[in-house]
């Protein structure tokens, strides 16, 4: 037998998409974006990689918080579909939880892995000046907040949707400062202790001001012509986006009208011209949902997929749902019901696909199913005016198929070439 090609794997960084500025109201609010604060790990992380051709998995122990170019490991060559998962659970942590998932293809002698990752934490910080001590109370512990090394600042990372009350005892005249903070994830609040002037020992909390700048590094991304940046996820041996399509322009450049109006998106049904929209016409959707878009912008032949992707044909998604088996719908639906409506029955997320439920516009205009559903088109059609479209329901966890008319506004997922 010939022997297996190999190369080595090198984890060159681990990073957690970028903290922004927690609102503020006060004169010393922070003005700057985003906050540049290094992160602390756990100190030893495994890192879980499964070669998708042989089902081998390959393991590889770590510190997030010192890389350098001995963390490596010799794989065979193939594409490889890699976990790792830090998170224990816990209202309140001395590290950063965080999850990490995505797919890699060693075909070379060397390759430098760089793991993005998610977290459902937010991050309280205190500037150590005038303070003796710093905790958090929630309503069923306190704990008080650990030191960094530099002894410079306070800190704890919270989880998502906890509400804590921080509690200072500032150095002058110890006396007990409190905050209430409701947290979010990917939220930076931080604080100083400051004496508002030198007639007075009464001390107040204000948030702090950071030096914040700070660049997101991404693997496992597609990026369309507008620049914007999507995760992919590899089910079978397709390698989808796992997030909805949020571009303005087709692959040549060309803009794609907006209809900003029920008018507008009619007008388009009516003359058979792509088009797109936010869902309620409201920009903060597409934040979250990505656009909708009209089948006549799916077909069009300037192209709506990324570089090197293409809108999937039934047949495509008919040979996932069939890889998948029971309960696919469940099995691509984000789990929770902040963007589901409950009870989103049977989601797990277990492909990391991520499916929201955009909800979708009917050809005159009316918006619907925001929160219930989400409906993705096909690049087949049935008929001169039908096309094929895939849905999943917050009430069921099966994919079901439909046809509807081209004018109809959907969301849409690409499929690598």
């Amino acid at each position: 037998e010939p022997t297996a090609e190999l190369g080595t794997l090198t984890i060159a960084d681990l990073k957690v998409d970028i903290y922004s500025n927690a609102a503020a109201t006060s004169s010393n609010a922070r003005v700057e974006a985003f906050s540049t604060w290094e992160h602390i790990f756990e100190e030893e992380v495994t890192l879980n990689m499964e070669n998708t051709g042989t089902g081998v998995v390959y393991q590889i122990t770590f510190n997030p918080n010192s890389l350098d170019n001995t963390v490596n490991i010799t794989l065979p060559y193939g594409f490889y579909r890699y976990t790792l998962d830090t998170d224990p659970g816990g209202e309140m942590e001395d590290f950063l939880p965080f999850t990490a998932s995505g797919i890699f293809e060693i075909a070379e002698a060397d390759y430098e892995l760089e793991i993005e990752g998610e977290t459902n934490y937010g991050l309280i910080t205190v500037t150590n000046s005038l303070v003796t001590s710093a905790s958090l109370t929630s309503s069923t512990q306190t704990q008080s907040l650990a030191l960094t090394d530099d002894a410079l600042h306070y800190y704890k990372y919270v989880e998502l949707g906890t509400e804590v009350t921080l509690n200072i005892i500032e150095s002058y005249s110890s006396t007990e400062l409190n905050q209430i903070i409701d947290v979010d994830s990917y939220e930076h609040y931080h604080y100083n202790i400051q004496q508002p002037s030198e007639s007075t020992v009464t001390f107040v909390i204000v948030i702090g001001v950071f030096n914040l700048q700070e660049t997101i590094l991404e693997i496992g991304r597609v990026r369309d012509i507008d620049g914007n940046s999507y995760r992919i996820t590899m089910i079978d041996d397709q390698v989808w986006m796992a997030e909805n399509l949020n571009v303005s322009r087709f692959r040549n450049g060309d803009i794609i009208p907006q209809a900003t109006s029920a008018a507008d998106w009619q007008t388009a049904a009516t003359n058979g011209t792509p088009a797109w929209c936010y869902y309620n016409n409201d920009p903060a959707n597409g934040d979250t949902f990505g656009k909708l878009y009209n089948w006549h912008a799916v077909n069009d032949a300037r192209g709506l997929a990324p570089n090197g992707y293409h809108i999937p044909n039934a047949i495509e998604w008919d040979n996932l749902q069939s890889f998948i088996g029971a309960d696919p719908g469940g099995k691509l639906k984000q789990t929770g019901t902040s963007l589901w409506i409950s009870p989103n029955t049977g989601a797990t997320n277990f492909y990391g696909f991520s499916a929201l439920p955009a909800g979708g516009r009917s050809t005159s205009g009316t918006f619907s199913e925001l929160g219930t559903r989400a409906t993705f088109w096909t690049s087949s059609s049935v008929s001169s005016t039908l096309a094929i479209r895939k849905s999943v329901t917050h009430i069921e966890s099966g994919i079901f198929q439909a046809s509807h008319a081209f004018g109809t506004g959907y969301s849409v997922r690409a499929i690598k070439d």
